[in-house]
């Protein structure tokens, strides 16, 4: 007789969206100050934004929220997301492409 065991708990989807959910709390706690419109003082940009777009693939912001474990639902999260990607843009570090965002190479 072969006994098997359920090696996934039933509801790992419920823990994954409230995972997410809390991933997108601390998120915005980090980096809240994006959302002021005159925010002043050092800014922390996401790392693990910069170096997704690093990796020297197009991003489209559906695809690094999903990576970056982001509620796309969520506004505040999103808009986060949005501005530091602009504010990037302006420093030249990264390029909005008709299919997304890239990492700009830059000569030195």
């Amino acid at each position: 007789m072969i006994i098997t065991k359920n090696y996934y708990p039933p509801a790992l989807e419920q823990w994954r969206d409230e995972l997410e959910k809390k991933e997108t709390e601390i998120f915005k706690l980090r980096h809240g100050a994006f959302l002021k419109q005159d925010f002043q003082g050092p800014i922390s940009y996401s790392k693990p934004l910069i170096e997704l777009i690093q990796r020297g693939k197009t991003w489209t912001e559906e695809n690094l929220l999903k990576e970056l474990h982001i509620d796309p639902k969520d506004a505040d999260a999103v808009g986060i997301t949005a501005r530091q990607l602009e504010e990037l843009s302006k420093f030249g570090l990264v390029r909005k492409e008709p299919k997304g965002w890239k990492w700009a190479e830059r000569d030195i």
